[in-house]
């Protein structure tokens, strides 16, 4: 977000500075009368500071001789606004609310095209959302600043007071323009008044679940029960026009193009409203046109693209010929365009990765035609043991803010106060983690925010891994964040006291995926070399032969006194706890649900039963 400050005294300045070490590329505006009352230290800080402009108190002042540095163009503050309020994203005036109210109030034109603005005193106790709260994104800005710089933030827009989401904000939300204002205020009145929550009906998937306020209906038929609310996606012509509903149309597709030579305008623009309709989308769901290099001067393209207000977007053959393997080659256009497709891999690298339509190529008339929706993205959370108190709050943010929930049932069923109503959860059973990546690439391909669970930490034993490689393989631009938690390594050690206070292993002894005799020959090389274990999946029903063997290398090594601390569901319901030494670990009751922490010669027993490896310290 593009955003400038504009301060008028010295201590207004100092805190424009503590921002801009957050927000590196925001101009500051100040009055140049700082000049005057700065130090000598201060000027020379000032004339090597990037984007520091000094404007004028009065248009006939002067500042030759005042300090030498570079000024961009020498204006007052008036003279500045109407074009800080046009290029700007965001203004935040450090100072008094009316001073920056008398700066904007000529240039304030529609609540869908102000920049935010924020107002913060100069002494950084308040941060004010002024302008544009919603659709401007100064509430988020102002929550933003308020981190930064420990002011307190101040938001007085009555829906998120309310804990409500106005339709303007949910239209923003859906990149959906919203055109029907009349109808958005009344809407959001009456939700602000207490009326039942708004019925919504979409026609294709939505990337977010429905905030509070709204509900999802499933059917149109359910939808014309309503009588009202909003439709998002294109409505098709058999509604009946008596419908009391607002549409909104994300726009969200990226429009592939490949077209012969001197291509006909008139029939290029027919055949793409043509694709269009079929494929049950509007000319406003599509926020760029996309083609190779080679095409980006065809009059037909730039025709179509500036008739339509839209970006005409060009990739190089080598940028396509990196993706180009994931679609249907034409022996045509290889011999010509020096790549197999065109249209496809256009739209999918305009979309970050989306999931490209149709799936069989579309050709007319000399004309190639794909669409692909905006890339949703996939988060892999590692969930710790299960319990809220242990879940980060990064992994419960994005919970909430996802669209679907994936993962291995009994570790989505923990989530359960944490997801929302109208979330998708898809639940699976062991062994089934390719399908499960698979499923949440697939997701994201189309558009949603979906997350991944994993038990533990994602990257630890978890899913983590195989997202990654699937990803590589066969959706290799979708967007991805890995969220830690809690290894069960850490749970147990936590629970006995402080045994990995050294170096240590971690050794699963699952041979479900790695054969048996690399494993065995990790654990004689780590219990060799001194390391203190943390043994994962010891025991199975069918898998008794492999702890036994481990037991007999590690016995074979150690010092039979050796601690050994065995936790099983560390940190949940049922957690059992065990201190034996290393000559009474064959005997020991071990699970999937187990983790082992063997110690070395530097572990020991406390009189207060606790497992403790010396880090090495001088007592």
């Amino acid at each position: 977000m593009k955003t400038a400050m504009i301060t008028f005294t010295h201590h207004g300045l100092t805190q424009a500075q503590t921002i801009r070490k957050h927000r590196p590329d925001s101009p500051v505006y100040a009055p140049e009368t700082l000049l005057e009352t700065g130090s000598e230290a201060e000027k020379k800080q000032w004339q090597q500071e990037e984007n520091l402009v000094f404007f004028a108190s009065k248009e006939e002042q002067t500042s030759e001789g005042k300090i030498k540095r570079k000024i961009v163009e020498r204006k007052t503050l008036h003279q500045w606004m109407p074009e800080l309020m046009k290029k700007e994203e965001g203004l935040i005036f450090i100072g008094a609310t009316g001073i920056a109210l008398r700066f904007i109030k000529d240039h304030i034109h529609h609540k869908a095209s102000d920049p935010a603005v924020l107002v913060m005193d100069e002494q950084g106790h308040h941060v004010i959302s002024l302008l544009s709260g919603h659709l401007g994104k100064a509430n988020e800005l102002t929550l933003e600043i308020a981190e930064i710089t420990g002011a307190q933030p101040v938001i007085t827009t009555a829906t998120d007071n309310r804990g409500i989401t106005a339709i303007d904000q949910l239209a923003a939300t859906y990149q959906a323009p919203l055109e029907d204002w009349e109808t958005a205020k009344k809407w959001t009145a009456a939700m602000l008044i207490g009326e039942e929550s708004l019925p919504v009906y979409s026609s294709e998937p939505l990337p977010l679940p429905l905030p509070a306020g709204y509900r999802q209906i499933e059917t149109q038929e359910g939808f014309l029960e309503e009588g009202r609310g909003i439709w998002i996606g294109e409505v098709p012509s058999s509604l009946p026009s008596t419908v009391n509903l607002l549409q909104l149309i994300p726009r969200r597709w990226s429009l592939g193009i490949g077209c012969r030579k001197d291509q006909n305008p008139e029939e290029l623009k027919t055949i793409v409203q043509a694709f269009l309709k079929e494929q049950g989308l509007s000319i406003k769901a599509i926020k760029n046109i996309n083609t190779i290099k080679a095409k980006g001067e065809e009059p037909a393209l730039l025709s179509l693209a500036k008739e339509w207000e839209l970006p005409l977007q060009t990739f190089s053959v080598d940028k396509i010929g990196q993706v180009q393997h994931l679609f249907p080659a034409s022996a045509w256009v290889e011999e010509n365009m020096k790549v197999t497709s065109v249209s496809a891999p256009c739209a999918y690298l305009a979309s970050g990765g989306g999931q490209v339509l149709p799936e069989l190529r579309f050709a007319h008339n000399g004309v190639t035609l794909s669409l692909a929706p905006e890339a949703g993205k996939i988060t892999v959370a590692g969930i710790g043991p299960g319990k809220g108190e242990h879940i980060s709050g990064a992994v419960k943010k994005a919970l909430g803010e996802s669209q679907r929930i994936i993962g291995y049932k009994p570790y989505v069923d923990r989530l359960s106060p944490w997801l929302k109503k109208g979330q998708i959860q898809d639940r699976s059973f062991m062994r089934k983690e390719k399908d499960r990546c698979r499923h949440a690439l697939a997701c994201a391909a189309r558009g949603e925010k979906v997350v991944l669970v994993s038990s533990g930490d994602a990257g630890v034993y978890g899913m983590a891994g195989l997202m990654l490689e699937l990803r590589e393989a066969e959706f290799p631009m979708i967007p991805f964040e890995i969220l830690p938690g809690i290894t069960a390594a850490n749970a147990a050690a936590s629970r006995l006291g402080a045994p990995l206070m050294q170096d240590y292993a971690t050794i699963s002894l699952s041979d479900h995926l790695i054969p048996w005799e690399a494993i065995e020959n990790r654990i004689q090389k780590a219990t060799e070399s001194g390391f203190m274990l943390a043994l994962y999946n010891p025991k199975s029903k069918e898998r008794i032969q492999q702890w036994n063997r481990a037991v007999e290398i590690i016995s074979a090594l150690r010092d039979p006194k050796t601690p050994v601390g065995i936790v099983t569901k560390a940190l949940n319901e049922g957690e059992s706890i065990q201190l034996i030494p290393l000559e009474k670990l064959a005997e020991a009751q071990v699970d999937m649900n187990t983790t082992v922490i063997i110690g070395n010669e530097y572990t020991k027993i406390t009189q207060d039963h606790l497992m403790v490896t010396a880090r090495g310290y001088s007592l």
